[in-house]
Parts: structure tokens; sequence; C-alpha cells
């Protein structure tokens, strides 16, 4: 971790483009980086043994050494360090290889500010996680099973995970409450990683199960009490005599039938169950964890779940819905994201401030965190390149989550911006010009401006026609085929909507 003396986050950039170099080093010091900037990766290394990095930014094209190769070294001597390789436009394909290769990131040139930003902030968080774990290993301790299987360090979060390490501790059955969709099942995981039994953890989902079926399920059968038995000569065992002294999960109790209540009921009370066609009790040493959607009191009231076994669970859990800690949304996005990109071989760069402000805004009632990854997932096969735009949201997510502005501190500032003041931001869906057209010629820079206008432009035509080729074209004046061209020319994507 940085000395209480250095607060800010130290950031390396090796690249050796000397014009570039500058430039990046005056975009990251306002923004309240300590940054060292060398052009080799000799230069690089060395900066690495001499300092705390916690973000390094590579180039590919080094000379003796890529930057792939490059990361590949640095990362055994250096594994806390956050490593993003700069690729030239149209690398894609190079930023994908490159993450499976150990780099924890990718931009590609030229770089725009809040793409930049966004893509640092994440790396000093994620640098900054890796080193608090490595000090716990030390120390003799680790990451606790309910900080790595529950992201987010909201206040809800947080309130949450201190009560399942309290639950954890006893041998009480309990009941988790919550929405579709909030992970109650990872929940349970964590009850029962933080538990420490060595029993198995068995699931049923009693949503799926008959009341035959649930008791065949649950408590298993004695040798030939049922035609079909796959050995007739040996008993099925159910879920309570699998899990031995560990835990049963009963997914949405609240869909138990009613006539199978009443033997979960004497199961929990007396610690015994008996096999369907036995008559010997057999012991339940484990422990029951229950959740559901529903509301299991007005179920009683209505006469659909009996109070008796209501009142069993002694220790409740509330998941809070995804609405209640938003600030927890940017965290998910990333971890989603980062899984889905692996599954569809596509490599994400950045989610703009208004996707973000737009995913933090929605409400995620439905399905709340599945939800979440589901609209991810859609925004990752609809972007035609690597970044996730407002555009490439599902439609309900993109038009429930405008109801408020982007949030103008995001991505949050590292730490103290020194210097003088920066240029205020452009107004929200603005063009964006990189900082690095100051350190070029003015010939150099023009093309650079052009192309970020025209791409700038066509997106927002095709934004306004929800990327109909046809009617973006009309929008702009512009003859279809022309507008296809600019498409084809400035790398956006060109299925026909």
């Amino acid at each position: 971790m940085n000395s209480p003396s250095s607060p800010r986050p130290v950031l390396l950039i090796v690249d050796d483009d000397e014009n570039l170099l500058r430039a990046m080093r005056r975009t990251t010091e306002r923004a309240g980086y300590q940054v060292f900037a060398v052009t080799t990766a000799e230069e690089g290394l060395e900066c690495l043994d001499g300092h705390d990095v916690d973000v390094a930014l590579i180039d590919h094209n080094l000379p003796r050494m890529s930057g792939v190769e490059l990361i590949s070294r640095a990362r055994q001597d250096h594994p806390a360090t956050d490593y993003v390789l700069f690729t030239a436009v149209g690398d894609a394909d190079l930023g994908f290889r490159a993450l499976r290769s150990g780099a924890d990131g990718f931009l590609t040139k030229p770089v725009e500010h809040h793409n930049l930003l966004a893509q640092l902030h994440r790396g000093v968080q994620a640098k900054r996680l890796r080193a608090e774990n490595a000090d716990l290993r030390q120390a003799g301790g680790e990451q606790s099973p309910a900080d790595r299987l529950l992201l987010g360090s909201s206040r809800a979060m947080v309130r949450l995970k201190n009560e399942i390490r309290s639950f954890a501790a006893t041998n009480e059955h309990i009941l988790i409450l919550g929405e579709s969709g909030v992970g109650k099942e990872l929940c349970a995981k964590a009850l029962n990683a933080e538990s420490g039994r060595r029993g198995k953890f068995v699931v049923r989902n009693c949503g799926a199960l008959t009341a035959s079926l649930a008791n065949l399920e649950l408590f298993g059968a004695d040798p030939g009490a049922y035609s079909g038995m796959a050995d007739p000569t040996r008993p099925k065992l159910g879920a309570f005599e699998t899990a031995q002294d560990g835990m049963v999960f009963l997914d949405e109790i609240g869909d138990l039938p009613l006539e199978m209540q009443v033997n979960l009921l004497r199961t929990l009370e007396n610690r015994t169950f008996t096999r369907a066609g036995g008559v010997t009790e057999l012991p339940f040493r484990g422990r029951v964890i229950a959740a559901t959607h529903r509301n299991l009191e007005e179920m009683v009231a209505e006469g659909t779940f009996r109070k008796d076994l209501f009142h069993r669970f002694q220790l409740t859990l509330r998941m809070p819905p995804l609405r209640e800690h938003r600030e927890d949304v940017e965290l998910l996005t990333w971890q989603f994201l980062s899984q889905i990109s692996r599954d569809h071989n596509r490599a994400i760069e950045s989610v703009t401030p208004e996707a973000m402000a737009c995913l933090r805004n929605y409400d995620w009632r439905e399905n709340n965190v599945r939800e979440l990854r589901n609209a991810l997932v859609q925004a990752v096969i609809r972007a035609p390149g690597t970044t996730i735009g407002i555009a490439h949201l599902p439609d309900k997510v993109r038009e429930g989550g405008a109801s408020g502005p982007p949030d103008p501190t995001w991505p949050p500032s590292p730490g103290p911006r020194p210097g003088p003041t920066p240029p205020p931001a452009p107004p929200a869906g603005g063009l964006h010009l990189p900082a690095e057209l100051l350190a070029m010629d003015h010939a150099t820079a023009k093309d650079e401006a052009i192309t970020a206008f025209e791409t700038w432009y066509l997106t927002h035509m095709l934004d306004k026609a929800d990327w109909n080729i046809t009617h973006a074209a009309e929008l702009a004046g512009v003859k279809r085929p022309n507008f296809y061209r600019l498409m084809k020319r400035y790398g956006i994507g060109t299925d026909d909507a």
C-alpha cells in the first residue's frame, strides 16, 4: 500500500512515443496520480522494483520486448499491480489475447479522457484489494468467505456480511428473505463456508418438487420402496442423509407442498427423519437454510404455510435488493463484464459515464443482480467495439435509468488534484477530444480530431435512430451508401438494424 506521506495512487506509463508519453503524463497528473513515465521495458521493470506501483499502462509495441512479455515478467515479482495494455486502433483481438495472458485491462489508442480515468480507477481499486488480501494471508488470515462470495462494500452489504458471520457460528436453522435475483443461494453458500462445517452443502429447489417427489428428494427411500429404483437393493439417499453434518439449502421454501411441510417440521424439531418405505428414524446432525422471495407471514395468514414451521426458523437474514445499494453497481458491473467478455470472446475496455449512470439509476425490480448481469450480456453483444454506451443497453434499462443525469463524480477522483485546475468537461454526450492532440503537429492533430468528430457524429446519429442505418443516414442528410462507407472507414459496427 502507498505510505501515508504519499496518498496519491502511483501510475507507471511505458511507451516509446515520447510525445504521447508527455501528454499522458500531464493528463494523469492533473487527475491526481503520481506518475513515472519511461520509454523502455527495462526501465519499466526497474521502476516496478523501486516503487509501489498501483497501475502500469504499457504499450504493446516496445523495442526489444513486447508489452505482453513485459506484463508476464512483471507480474511474477509484482502480482498486486494492475496491468493495462495499450494497443493500436483495430487491435481489439490483441487486447483480448492480452487479457487471457495476464493483463487486467487494455486500452486502444487514441485514448479518450473518460475511458482512461475509468480504467485507472478500476485498476487502483483492484490493486488495493489484492494488497489487502496479501496482507491478510501474511498475517495468517485470509479474505472471509462472505467477502469472497458476496461482492459489495456498501453499508447494506457490510451489515449483511457481518450478520452472516455471526449467524454462521450458531447451530440454528436460518431463513433468508429477498426478492428474486438478489443472490440468496450465494448467501447460503457464504453461511456454509463461514460455519466451517465438514459435511456437504446440498441444494433442493422446493418450487420444482411435487409432494411425492419432495419426500424422495428430501428424505430418500428404503431399498425396494418404489418401482423403478435404479438399484432396488440399495437405499436412495435424500438431501438430509447426503448432507450428513453439513447444510441443506431449501430454495423457495414458500413453494413446498403443504403436506410436506409437516414432515420438514418434524425433522427440524426432532433432528431425525425416516426414509420413504422405512420405519427407522435416522439422525440429522446438519443444519437447514431456507430461502424465499414470498411473504411467509401473509402465507401463514392465508393458511398456505404452516405457522409452526415458520417459527422454527429463529434467525432471519434479509438480502437487500440492488436498488438499496446502488453504490455497488459499478463493482458488480466490472466483475460481470470480466466474466461475460471471456464467455463471448470479447474485450470490453470501458463503460461511458452516461451508461454507468443509467445502470445505477435503474431500479432492477424484476431480477436484481441477475437482471443486471443479463442486461450486460445484451450490451456486450450489441456493442460493436470495446466501449459500452447507453445505446447498447436494453431499451427498458435505458429508458428506466434515464430519470437522473449522469453522475459528475464518475469516475471518482483518485486523490488530490495538484497544479492548475483543468478546463471544465464537455456536457454529457458531447464530443471528447483526446488530450494527446496537444502533443501532435497541426496536420496530425487535425486528422485525429476529424476522426474523433466523425466517430462521435456517426455514433450519435445511430443512437438517435436506434441503430437503423437507413434512418440514421436520413437524420444526417447523407445517402445511405455514403453513410455506410463512413461507418466502415471509422470501424463502427456495420450490421444492418
